[in-house]
């Protein structure tokens, strides 16, 4: 289903997205791979702050991409602070994690 989900968004020809449950980066990776659009913005969020020290670790390097720790009812503050007034789409994969079902 990810590349049904990124051809839709791609389709669009966004200048804003938001990748609301970030994770591993998996979405993002595929939506940052699938256009070369330099001016695109894309906007992860995930609340677990695990995730900030995985992508840390894991580079997503790419200008487009900017990471804020907080659940993705966040996105109005992110925007905020990247003073931008409207998104073009949104991914919220809400299935269940396996790492974290296996870490806990």
């Amino acid at each position: 289903m990810p590349d049904e989900i990124v051809s839709t968004l791609i389709e669009i020809n966004p200048r804003v997205l938001v990748d609301g449950t970030f994770g591993a980066g998996g979405h993002s990776r595929r939506l940052l791979a699938a256009t070369a659009d330099e001016a695109m913005v894309l906007i992860g969020l995930d609340r677990d702050p695990e995730v900030s020290k995985h992508h840390e670790q894991n580079p997503l390097e790419d200008s487009r991409l900017t990471l804020f720790v907080g659940s993705y009812e966040k996105t109005p503050k992110a925007m905020k602070a990247m003073e931008i007034d409207a998104i073009d789409g949104m991914v919220l994969d809400l299935g269940l994690s396996r790492s974290r079902v296996i870490n806990q």
